[in-house]
């Protein structure tokens, strides 16, 4: 449930960040690894930032806080790390996933419903996350209803299957990007659907978004059968 992020993608998710108007503030990685998104993270943006992460593997954490000296890491799981609700302006990670459980709810969904009470209100919340997240209709719907009423979805996008072959792992990533309501609870003008699944006419599901957005779909679409046989979805890198 953990997986090295390749650099070119952490510098595509710090483009769309700064695209957004974050120009810096403060920071936490909640699954921090040894510190590739502080690592890509713009000199510029560093420098009006005070960065946070929670690692959970003493050795990595060592390693991030050398590489990184001036954050502040903490050696723990997420469930257990001091964090301030309501304090972040920006929650970024690449975050476990697995079938392992914290408080009854898969690993990654754990981080989304922990991480956006750390967030605060106006901040934004950017996750590379299995597709589970956003499709899966019971643990993951728990999720998403959790965050509904709390957050606006700005955008996603579903990465290829060799998005992280350097880790060694096939599946597919998506890319979520959620900003925290204000105090007064207004939607934004942005805010897209989230909670809703459709089934494809070849009977995988998938989040509405993607239906109604294929052009956030970073690859081309096919329909395989995985090791029972059920119907996947499939996303393979286009040539070029």
């Amino acid at each position: 449930d953990a997986f090295y992020t390749s650099p070119d993608i952490v510098r595509a998710i710090w483009k769309g960040v700064s695209r957004l108007g974050f120009k810096g503030g403060r920071v936490l990685d909640p699954s921090m690894g040894v510190g590739n998104f502080y690592g890509c993270m713009p000199r510029g943006m560093m420098k009006k930032s005070s960065l946070q992460g929670v690692e959970i593997d003493n050795l990595t954490s060592r390693f991030a806080k050398m590489l990184y000296p001036s954050a502040y890491v903490e050696n723990t799981g997420f469930q257990k790390a001091e964090l301030a609700n309501d304090f972040f302006d920006l929650v970024i990670s690449n975050i476990p996933f697995g079938q392992l459980k914290i408080d009854g709810d898969k690993i990654h969904n754990y981080f989304f419903a922990n991480g956006i009470d750390k967030v605060r209100p106006g901040g934004l919340m950017v996750f590379a996350t299995s597709q589970g997240s956003l499709t899966n209709s019971e643990d993951g719907a728990r999720m998403r209803n959790y965050l509904d009423g709390k957050v606006d979805m700005i955008a996603a996008y579903k990465l290829p299957e060799g998005a992280f072959a350097e880790a060694g792992t096939g599946v597919i990533t998506d890319i979520v990007i959620f900003q925290k309501r204000g105090k007064d609870g207004a939607k934004s003008p942005y805010a897209q659907e989230f909670t809703e699944l459709t089934t494809m006419t070849d009977g995988v599901t998938v989040n509405d978004y993607f239906e109604k957005h294929p052009e956030n779909v970073l690859g081309n679409v096919s329909v395989v059968r995985d090791q029972y046989y059920r119907p996947a979805l499939s996303v393979k890198q286009r040539d070029g």
